[in-house]
């Protein structure tokens, strides 16, 4: 078998081909309660992640990835689905480090 390797922010993983092995790809606790806080608005609001990708101007494979930890979100993307959700950003990232 070959052995693969796959980078997050510089940090490198390995998977055997043909097999999916379950990784976090955000790397920070925060930056994926991050992510939870805004797929936990989303959800509040009964927004699909289609609509919402569709209003923000985002793919919607990259709030899917995002939310099931297959992504390293950027601050922009990040950033952009808060507007897109109406909430205030510096808020849910003070209340990321709680």
């Amino acid at each position: 078998m070959q052995l693969l390797a796959l980078s997050c922010q510089g940090v490198f993983r390995q998977a055997w081909f043909g097999l999916r092995v379950p990784r976090p790809s955000q790397l920070d606790s925060r930056e994926r309660k991050l992510v939870l806080l805004l797929k936990r608005e989303r959800m509040r609001k009964g927004i699909s992640a289609n609509k919402l990708a569709a209003q923000v101007g985002l793919a919607r494979t990259t709030i899917t990835h995002l939310e099931s930890d297959d992504a390293c979100p950027t601050y922009w993307v990040l950033l952009k689905i808060a507007d897109g959700l109406g909430v205030d950003f510096p808020a849910l990232v003070a209340e990321s480090f709680e």
